[in-house]
């Protein structure tokens, strides 16, 4: 993963509370404009492509680049999995998001999605 052009993120750890609190998971952060940018160019290659071949979620942001964020303090999203599919068809795609969301609930961790 790839943030604001300049963290990046490389490993086996899914940004999710299964991987941190129950998987042995291992990830490094590197701090580095140049090494962001090589990282991205088959991404963006990728992206460029287009659907179907990939999706890019993104939030909305105002002028200075900031996240846009609704009255409860989320980050507004621009386009998102409900902008790309219908939730009646996520139990056919192989989405599980009733034992996901309870995670957070179970482990008594605020949630992350």
């Amino acid at each position: 993963m790839i943030f604001d052009e300049r963290v990046s993120l490389i490993g086996s750890y899914n940004l999710d509370p299964f991987s941190m609190l129950v998987s042995g998971e291992i990830l490094v952060a590197v701090w580095s404009h140049a090494f962001a940018a090589q990282l991205g160019v088959r991404p963006r290659e990728m992206i460029a492509r287009g659907p179907p071949e990939v999706y890019e979620y993104t939030i909305e942001r105002d002028a200075d680049g900031q996240p846009v964020r609704s009255a409860t303090g989320e980050p507004v999203i621009r386009f998102g999995p409900a902008n790309r599919t219908d939730s009646s068809e996520w139990p056919r795609l192989g989405f599980r998001w009733v034992p996901l969301n309870a995670i957070p609930w179970l482990a008594g961790i605020p949630p992350l999605f």
